[in-house]
């Protein structure tokens, strides 16, 4: 019954979010298209290759970024947003983390539609990157295993909240989005300890037309696992949550 109530909760949330626009959920993804269209180009110049492949790698990269860090800023706020719900009804937190997650997996399949056309745009075979909706899976896991644990850890520290939004705009710099981990040399061994950089690298990877390395899926593996023994952690002390809110 949670679970049900969840999604369809998460759903009128998404359906609901740009009823009154014009374009609707377009508004979604229009500054992941401006910024690929405008930088993909400039850096590719930029960096003395192709543009037009740059482009292409910047797209599937800042596709998966975009979803990620929108689940992140999302999550972190997601139980103390519904400070008034929770304290007025007897729904379990696994409701709103359940709306949360069907509403970003509403938002994550705007963007990679969006993807794909950029991908047929550029001239690239689409194939591929309707592959890739393999590698989404497990990204889409993790993600529903950290909101919950960013969620609880905000309630009960709620200076965590600035710090996690800092800390994403630090990693989008110290993460193969915009540069190449080729660029690293002998150092790529840094970017395992960045829980993003896995899921990323997977999706990108398949989507440009190759297969993942062996080591990415044990990373995504490691990260799955790590951050569901996390929140099943966190799950403890939820009955304590309406006492900080």
């Amino acid at each position: 019954m949670i679970k049900s109530f969840g999604v369809i909760h998460g759903w009128n949330t998404f359906r609901t979010k740009y009823s009154r626009t014009k374009l609707g959920a377009v508004w979604e993804v229009v500054n992941y298209v401006i910024f690929v269209a405008a930088m993909g180009p400039l850096f590719g110049k930029l960096f003395r290759g192709d543009y037009i492949e740059y482009t292409y790698y910047l797209a599937h990269g800042l596709v998966v970024w975009q979803v990620i860090n929108k689940y992140v800023t999302d999550s972190i706020g997601v139980y103390i947003s519904n400070t008034g719900y929770i304290l007025n009804t007897s729904l379990s937190l696994t409701h709103y983390s359940i709306s949360l997650f069907v509403t970003s997996v509403c938002n994550a399949i705007i963007y990679f539609l969006t993807c794909v056309a950029i991908t047929a745009f550029l001239g690239k075979a689409v194939f591929p990157v309707f592959l890739s909706l393999a590698m989404w899976v497990p990204l889409l896991i993790f993600l529903f295993y950290l909101g919950n644990v960013l969620g609880t850890v905000a309630v009960f520290f709620r200076d965590f909240i600035p710090l996690v939004t800092s800390l994403m705009t630090l990693l989008s710099f110290f993460t193969p989005i915009i540069w190449k981990k080729e660029y690293l040399s002998d150092m790529q061994w840094v970017l395992y300890i960045n829980p993003f950089y896995p899921f990323i690298d997977g999706i990108r990877t398949v989507s440009m037309g190759s297969s993942p390395r062996v080591e990415i899926i044990f990373l995504q593996l490691f990260y799955i696992v790590l951050f569901a023994i996390l929140s099943n952690l966190c799950r403890r002390y939820h009955p304590s949550v309406a006492k900080y809110l």
